[in-house]
C-alpha cells in the first residue's frame, strides 16, 4: 500500500480470522445501509415525481373542463342574442305596421 507519497511501501498488519470477519461483516452492513438508502431514496424521488405528473394532468383536466365550461355559456349566451335579436326585428315590423296604420297607408 502506498500511503501519502512517501516513496515506501507500508506494510498492513495481517488479520486473524476472527478480525477479518469483523471487517468483513461491519463492511457488508455499511454496503447494505447504503444501499437500502439509496433505494429509499430513489423511491421517494420517483412517489414524488408521479405525484407531480397526476397533479399537472389535474389541473391540465380542470383547465379543459372549464374551457368546454366558457364555451357553452358563450354559446347558449349567442342562441339567446340571436333569439332576442329576431324579437326586436319582429317588433320593429310591427312597430312600423302601427306607424303606416297611424298615417293611413294599410
Amino acid at each position: 500500500m502506498w500511503k501519502q507519497n512517501s516513496g515506501k511501501p507500508v506494510e498492513t498488519p495481517q488479520f486473524d480470522e476472527q478480525m477479518a470477519i469483523d471487517l468483513g461483516a461491519k463492511f457488508l452492513g455499511e454496503v447494505v445501509i447504503l444501499g437500502m438508502a439509496a433505494s429509499i431514496l430513489g423511491m421517494g424521488f420517483a412517489l414524488k415525481r408521479s405525484n407531480d405528473i397526476k397533479r399537472k394532468e389535474e389541473k391540465q383536466t380542470k383547465f379543459e373542463n372549464q374551457i368546454r365550461f366558457q364555451t357553452l355559456v358563450m354559446d347558449n349566451f349567442d342562441a339567446h342574442r340571436q333569439l332576442m335579436q329576431a324579437g326586436v326585428e319582429k317588433l320593429e315590423k310591427v312597430d312600423r305596421g302601427i306607424k303606416e296604420m297611424r298615417k293611413g297607408k294599410f
